[in-house]
């Protein structure tokens, strides 16, 4: 029992971890696909951007066609085991009985399942972040940089590598 419950909170703060990135990562995308965005907002998240869910950042990104599908279904799918881990678990598979060690494995094998996701999630984001916002390569690459941005989830989840510096 306890195990299961560390496991929920460790796949909680790696959900968080994800939410976090995601949304300034969505603000970047932003400042280079709509015009006037900079501008509106100088630059800066807005009031509420946090509040944003994922998945409405997942429907305006596909409504554009601005999202690989197979990252539009991982995203998708994350966001749906993450729901039913903290909103939904015990509505759909009951109050746990202390002694009931399949209940318990059964929802320390999902919160694993949500923390490893959110993490490989939040990797590919950052990592694709890293690598082509770099301060010096973005401001000697400017057109190549607006591009990445404008196109990163569409591209982040095919990159080879995202410890290696643009080339």
């Amino acid at each position: 029992m306890e195990l299961a419950y560390i496991t929920i909170g460790r796949a909680i703060l790696a959900a968080q971890t994800l939410e976090t990135a995601l949304t300034p990562i969505y603000e970047m995308y932003r400042l280079h696909t709509e015009p006037g965005r900079i501008k509106e907002t100088e630059g800066r998240l807005p009031e509420g951007a946090f509040k944003i869910p994922i998945a409405n950042i997942v429907k305006t990104l596909a409504a554009k066609g601005s999202i690989d599908p197979e990252l539009q279904s991982r995203l998708v799918a994350y966001n749906e085991a993450r729901h039913l881990l903290v909103h939904r678990w015990v509505q759909e598979h009951g109050v746990p009985d202390p002694s009931d060690i399949r209940y318990f494995l059964k929802l320390a094998k999902h919160a694993l399942h949500v923390e490893q996701e959110a993490r490989d999630l939040t990797r590919i984001m950052v990592g694709y972040m890293v690598k082509y916002a770099e301060p010096e390569w973005a401001k000697a690459n400017t057109l190549e940089f607006r591009a990445k941005m404008q196109s990163i989830f569409q591209d982040a989840a095919n990159e080879p590598s995202v410890s290696n510096k643009p080339t």
